[in-house]
């Protein structure tokens, strides 16, 4: 997944943990939420959760 390194401002690419969830609207799929980590963030338990500091981000499906 691509980040912004907050040192160097440079695009950086890192494997991060993630879950992805679909939003459903009149039975089709309309788009997908994207729950990741960060890079650096500190690997307690696997459960991807905004409270523990993970990001949420959407992805737009079209056809």
């Amino acid at each position: 997944m691509p980040f912004l390194d907050p040192d160097s401002g440079q695009q950086v690419t890192a494997q991060v943990p993630y879950v992805l969830s679909p939003f459903v609207i009149d039975r089709a799929a309309a788009s997908v939420l994207v729950r990741h980590t960060t890079p650096g963030a500190p690997m307690r338990d696997v459960v991807i959760d905004t409270r523990l500091g993970a990001r949420d981000n959407t992805v737009l499906l079209a056809p």
